[in-house]
């Protein structure tokens, strides 16, 4: 095995050595193999920074008391959410998402929005949301240090298409879908 490698290195060492003798090859390798080096070093700090600034989803939230820890799953405060939000029927959730950045919560929530009766907009929706989040997260987990909490507008339909989505609503962290239409989201 190691004639064969040697054999591979030896011919591989001397088209090398062929082709860097011809100038026009002799530039063609150099951009080659500084392009290459350029990728990696690029990878290399991206990786880097993602891993230092980056900000992780969570599988569940932890807060800290004189007496110890409450860990609560990500999937208990998604119910609870859902549950609290029903009170908003402009818009439908789709999935919450709850990322942690050096030991500061933020939230996403992936919605629907529908045009009902008497039906607000969305940044009133918003306004009066936010706090209603803070405050249940607060109330129920303890959790008081959310940095942000953002809401993304994936979808819109009609009050009537409101009854039919429950069939096509995406599980919030399965991600499983009941229909195509649904996937799209």
């Amino acid at each position: 095995m190691e004639d064969v490698t040697e054999d591979f290195m030896d011919k591989a060492l001397e088209v090398f050595n062929e082709l860097w003798a011809v100038e026009l090859y002799r530039g063609v390798i150099l951009a080659v193999g500084g392009l290459l080096a350029l990728l990696i070093v690029y990878w290399i700090i991206k990786l880097i920074v993602f891993v230092k600034f980056g900000r992780h989803r969570c599988s569940s939230v932890s807060v800290k008391n004189e007496r110890g820890s409450i860990v609560a799953s990500c999937e208990t405060i998604t119910a609870v959410l859902r549950s609290e939000l029903k009170k908003f029927p402009e818009l439908e959730i789709r999935r919450i998402l709850i990322f942690c950045k050096r030991g500061v919560y933020s939230m996403e929530l992936r919605c629907v929005y529908f045009k009902v009766e008497n039906f607000r907009g969305v940044p009133e929706l918003f306004s009066a949301m936010e706090p209603l989040i803070r405050e249940r997260m607060k109330d129920i987990f303890g959790l008081d240090n959310i940095a942000k909490v953002d809401i993304r507008i994936v979808g819109s339909g009609d009050f009537d298409e409101l009854n039919s989505v429950d069939d096509l609503s995406i599980h919030a962290d399965s991600g499983n879908a009941a229909s195509p239409e649904a996937r799209r989201v």
